[in-house]
């Protein structure tokens, strides 16, 4: 049974990555409609489905409100016929504890019928959004967007993203667009990409280690900012796979898929055995003249053992995800492991602080479960303690 749910209106949230520098991480600022107006056609949410339709003028505050007073999890949203976006639409359907976790759920977006034809700002939109498998973008105009940074970072679960829709003429701001997204295979987009304006590309594929342009290009770590963000064709390499507004031909494309084996390093015991075989002395048997020649085998045992090395532990204590060791667990600590992730810095101030699942190795999951709990997630933060 469908309920509706009359929006209230509540203070706007603001979620900062502090200590950070501006050209990285920005204040988050949560969409709102530039004259604080109710949306006139409201909300609704049908718990059956667990789908939150968008109708009228949206507003972030209005959204955020409405969303805290649903029971169930949104698992889908729809923009109905008529569905205008703010001109600040960042951080809109953003996963984070400061926004309640409202989309933790979230698995599918339909806006296909969306109007975002003023909308200046998409930073962050869907930032966080981990379950999220499908998103139809097909409705947006992004004409009038300068701000792209952070729009799909750290959606795992997306394989594919179709941005054909997407004219980026006016965009200046692009870094962190796709960052995280390690699931992500194939971006679609048209001629209508531009990079022409865009003055910060840092880090905008950072991780997306399955992403494959549509000429055969594959991720490379040294070219995880705008230097690929582009068509991929024969000539000029690119992550991007252009969307064909009309049948094609059916080609069949080879994609060579490379495996890395990591060695791992064990104690281990080596057992040489060595058989000597030495002929003894004919002795008489019974009955004349009869021999029985008795050979004699010797076994030799060799043991070696290679005995791991032991470092003997630093007295100085080491703060779990503390990487620029300034003493204090923030941004700008995961945004560095993730720079040295992507070997755009050779070494860490403080490494033994790096590694923060303590497996051993430092890895994109040490980076992703800081970034998750600087942005404030339940949870992670018993990995961060001190240790000796």
């Amino acid at each position: 049974m469908k309920r509706f749910f009359a929006c209230l209106t509540s203070a706007a949230m603001m979620l900062s990555f502090g200590g950070l520098l501006p050209e990285t991480l920005p204040a988050v600022v949560f969409a709102e409609q530039e004259d604080g107006t109710e949306a006139e056609e409201g909300l609704t949410y049908d718990e059956e489905t667990a789908t939150l339709t968008l109708s009228g003028e949206i507003s972030g505050r209005e959204l955020t409100a409405f969303v805290r007073n649903v029971t169930n999890p949104v698992r889908h949203i729809v923009a109905a016929e008529g569905a205008v976006f703010p001109e600040n639409a960042s951080w809109l359907f953003e996963n984070t504890k400061a926004q309640g976790s409202l989309f933790a759920e979230l698995e599918t977006a339909d806006f296909s019928k969306a109007d975002t034809s003023k909308t200046t700002n998409m930073a962050g939109m869907f930032h966080d959004c981990v379950k999220l498998q499908k998103v139809d973008l097909s409705g947006f105009d992004t004409s009038n967007v300068i701000d792209f940074q952070h729009m799909f970072g750290m959606c795992e679960s997306l394989t594919e993203l179709d941005l054909s829709s997407f004219d980026t003429a006016n965009a200046e701001i692009m870094e962190y667009m796709f960052w995280g997204d390690d699931k992500l295979e194939t971006i679609y987009v048209s001629d209508q990409w531009s990079m022409e304006k865009v003055t910060r590309s840092t880090s905008m594929f950072i991780f997306d280690y399955a992403l494959t342009g549509g000429n055969g290009t594959v991720f490379d770590e040294s070219k995880d900012d705008g230097t690929y963000a582009c068509i991929d064709t024969a000539d000029a390499p690119g992550y991007f796979t252009r969307k064909q507004p009309e049948p094609v031909e059916t080609t069949t494309t080879t994609i060579e898929t490379t495996t890395t084996t990591t060695e791992t390093t064990t104690t281990t015991t080596e057992t040489t055995t060595t058989e000597t075989t030495t002929p003894t002395t004919t002795r008489p048997t019974t009955g004349p003249g009869s021999t029985t020649t008795v050979e004699q085998t010797t076994t030799v045992t060799q043991e070696t053992t290679t005995e791991p090395t032991v470092t003997e532990p630093n007295e100085t204590e080491t703060l779990t995800g503390d990487v620029s060791g300034d003493g204090v667990i923030d941004t700008a600590d995961a945004m560095l492991l993730a720079r040295f992730l992507s070997r755009m810095i050779d070494s860490l101030p403080d490494p033994d602080a790096a590694d923060v699942d303590g497996d051993g190795a430092v890895t994109i999951a040490d980076a992703m479960i800081l970034m998750r709990y600087v942005n404030g997630w339940k949870g992670y933060d018993v990995y961060f303690k001190a240790k000796s």
